[in-house]
């Protein structure tokens, strides 16, 4: 797997706690709310620049995503040295297959940066609840949140997510599991730079454990329904 791939999870849809199940639906809508689930139907649009960094690999991609029309723009490279401009709608992804590679990059990387409002929008989800489990970096005790996505769904189905909640209900340790399987985690990476965009609270940095590499956000913005 490519590593600025690392995460891609379910195609989300929006309606979707009435599927979820486990020990820990309270603390994922929890989550939801703290990070600015309830808000985002204000929200016209939202751009941000997704950036990996591991040994020598070093990959820029930047979105503009308009929620209500499920539009997407792209820049960056998608093959040779020249960098690209692609708008698409996400409904005319399953009839072009061309679109489906900037597609699976775009899943990635909003998820990245908006996992917590997928606690709500995604359906089917297991949510486990974990008292006093030490984070695997800060080795601090936090709320284990174990997040579970079942099989045959999106372009990774059954990945595993495990999140580290401090008492404020702010995440500050996350390890992805691809395809769920294995005990260790495929990448283990801290919630750092915390910024408010609106109604949205969002982690910008997130270097990964024992210096492995990172994903940071730049260039992150929202337009509201009542801006021009």
């Amino acid at each position: 797997m490519p590593i600025f791939l690392i995460l891609i999870a379910v195609l989300f849809c929006t309606d979707a706690f009435s599927a979820a199940q486990g020990s820990g639906v309270a603390l994922g809508r929890t989550l939801a709310g703290r990070y600015g689930a309830q808000g985002f139907d204000s929200l016209s649009s939202i751009s941000f620049t997704f950036n990996v960094k591991r040994s020598a690999l070093a990959v820029s991609r930047t979105w503009t995503w308009k929620p209500k029309s499920d539009e997407v723009t792209f820049k960056g490279i998608v093959s040779g040295p020249k960098e690209s401009t692609v708008t698409y709608s996400r409904s005319m992804v399953s009839k072009d297959s061309a679109l489906k590679k900037i597609d699976a990059w775009f899943i990635n990387d909003q998820y990245w940066l908006l996992f917590p409002l997928h606690l709500t929008w995604d359906n089917a989800l297991v949510l486990t609840e974990n008292k006093n489990i030490g984070m695997p970096i800060g080795n601090k005790p936090a709320t284990q949140l174990i997040v579970q996505f079942p099989p045959a769904i999106g372009y990774t189905p059954e990945d595993k997510f495990i999140l580290y909640v401090d008492n404020n209900d702010t995440i500050r340790e996350w390890s992805y599991f691809h395809g769920g399987k294995g005990e260790k985690p495929t990448v283990s990476a801290r919630w750092l730079d915390y910024k408010s965009f609106g109604p949205l609270l969002l982690s910008l940095d997130r270097p990964f454990a024992n210096d492995a590499g990172h994903v940071w956000f730049t260039n992150v913005g929202i337009k509201t329904i009542r801006q021009p």
